[in-house]
């Protein structure tokens, strides 16, 4: 798993962005990153995989907001079934 993976470099800029005017350590990234549950990991992978985060998600309009959290859940559920998560 390379850092990137889990934060690294690309994860700081993100949170940069989101005007926490500073880069997290590669500690706290790694420590962000284990305490999330399998799921919220997965979550976020899958968001990723579309070229979304997690706020750009949640602001979508309702209607294509409703359709991915459609198409979520049901990559989840096959996810689970799986043992993926």
């Amino acid at each position: 798993m390379s850092i990137d993976a889990i934060g690294g470099v690309a994860g700081g800029a993100a949170q940069q962005k989101q005007g926490t005017g500073k880069i997290p350590s590669p500690e706290e990234t790694f420590l962000s990153y284990v305490k999330k549950s399998p799921v919220e990991r997965w979550i976020e992978n899958w968001l990723k995989a579309r070229g979304l985060t997690k706020e750009e998600f949640d602001a979508l309009p309702p209607d294509e907001h409703e359709a991915l959290a459609k198409e979520m859940a049901e990559d989840l559920k096959k996810a689970a079934q799986e043992k993926r998560v």
